[in-house]
């Protein structure tokens, strides 16, 4: 971006900043609407839902004006379009100038800039209101205008200084909650008022920590390692279709084996849930087919190497080797019936679902592994650096820490070989509403 205007730009916007009185007494003021002629930091960019730099010529941008931010009324002027996919200024919308009309001479202005998919509707207002598309705008700020002459104009004076970059957000089905980072926390969006309550685990216990319209920016997200959110309104109660949440994973320098367990908004794509590593992480996914590793780095600001549209989705596993010590929040969906391949031989696998138990107990005190005779699990331990050896010998688990089934962290993947076993799948379910409860009750009915 760059970092101020230019004397020309400053001279000519002194000129239209003139106040031009009209016999009503009214001033007109003339503005620079564009963000990336702002200095930054702060951040000046607009984001799409997950949080990606806008880009694409049907987005557009609109400057809202007026005497207080409860009176704000559109210039006329038409909308500034963002750039197209390839520009080198993601974020950011064609540059343009904006008359503000009719606003009493000496009296605060304020502004906000809203942005919306001009090809899911024609204005603002109908695209908020739209089942499709992303919309957003910004905080209201307020625009010190230039001083008539003879004054010096300060500068920047002709720029929106005090605009702040945002994110777009897009309407959630009904009773569906969709979950999003908002810095350091995450925010739940959804339609309606409804009741939001929260766990530490996916299966409880479940406490009220909302009872309003959206968004719900949850303050203990900030420093909580783990949490999941729900929808649970009275009559009943009625819960949401799906439960969404976060957890952290602590990654070692050098090697750690990580898992991602949650449907991340925007996708799975490693792009998308590893969106900044330090420079030279590298990831590698072991391909069962060419029985040998895919690797990914990081460099210079990209993720490149053997696979350019590496996803990892739940119940897959990847080494991660980080040149530090790192923490990672996964964030997304929780899924409700999934299944991975058990095949023979090496693979690495996780739980799709981010719970934190022993591998092969029955749900929901374990993970519901199926198990075979001559199954051997091996754990990546980033302190001793090496793995943790379990087999599955005679109906009993040995190995390593003796005769304990393996216990597996939420975010952790592993080695599974399984030599002479048939091949099969493990799957597992998940609901909304009382499944630990539901499960619970069958186990003491065995």
């Amino acid at each position: 971006m760059e970092t101020g205007a230019s004397s020309f730009l400053r001279l000519n916007v002194l000129v239209c900043t003139l106040a031009a009185f009209s016999a009503f007494g009214q001033a007109t003021t003339t503005l620079q609407f564009c963000n990336d002629c702002l200095p930054s930091p702060p951040d000046r960019l607009v984001r799409d839902v997950n949080g990606n730099p806008l880009v694409g010529t049907s987005y557009v941008a609109q400057l809202y004006y007026g005497a207080s931010p409860s009176a704000l009324q559109p210039t006329t002027a038409m909308p500034a379009r963002f750039r197209d996919a390839s520009t080198p200024l993601p974020g950011t919308w064609q540059r343009g100038t904006r008359s503000l009309l009719g606003l009493p001479p000496g009296s605060s202005i304020y502004l906000q800039v809203k942005v919306w998919n001009s090809a899911v509707a024609a204005t603002y207002d109908q695209a908020a209101a739209s089942p499709t598309g992303q919309y957003g705008s910004s905080d209201v700020f307020p625009y010190t205008p230039c001083p008539s002459p003879p004054q010096l104009p300060p500068m920047g004076c002709e720029l929106m200084l005090n605009f702040l970059g945002f994110r777009l957000t897009n309407n959630a089905p009904a009773r569906v909650l969709v979950i999003r980072e908002n810095g350091e926390r995450v925010e739940l969006l959804y339609q309606g008022t409804h009741t939001i309550q929260a766990a530490p685990t996916i299966r409880g216990p479940w406490t009220t920590v909302h009872s309003s319209a959206a968004p719900f920016i949850d303050p203990a997200s900030a420093t909580n390692v783990m949490r999941f959110y729900r929808m649970a309104d009275d009559p009943g109660p009625t819960y949401s279709l799906n439960v969404v949440g976060y957890y952290r994973v602590n990654v070692c320098r050098g090697f750690t084996m990580i898992a991602n367990q949650l449907h991340a908004p925007g996708g799975n794509a490693i792009t998308n849930i590893l969106k900044s590593p330090p420079e030279g992480t590298a990831l590698y996914k072991y391909d069962l087919a060419m029985g040998g590793y895919v690797a990914n780095t990081y460099s210079g600001g990209q993720w490149e190497g053997d696979d350019a549209a590496m996803t990892l989705n739940p119940g897959e596993g990847a080494f991660l080797d980080s040149p530090s010590e790192q923490v990672y929040r996964f964030i997304g969906d929780v899924g409700s019936t999934l299944t991975i391949p058990i095949v023979r031989g090496f693979q690495i696998i996780s739980s799709v679902l981010p719970e934190a138990a022993n591998l092969t107990g029955p749900p929901p005190g374990g993970l519901g592994f199926p198990v075979a005779e001559g199954d051997v699990i091996y754990q990546y331990s980033c302190a001793i650096g090496g793995y943790i050896m379990h087999e599955f010998f005679a109906g009993e688990w040995i190995g390593d820490t003796g005769p304990e089934m393996p216990q597996i962290a939420v975010g952790e993947s592993f080695w599974l070989n399984r030599p002479t076993g048939a091949s099969g799948t493990w799957t597992r379910n998940f609901s909304v509403g009382f499944a630990a409860e539901r499960s619970a009750k069958a186990l003491r009915k065995k």
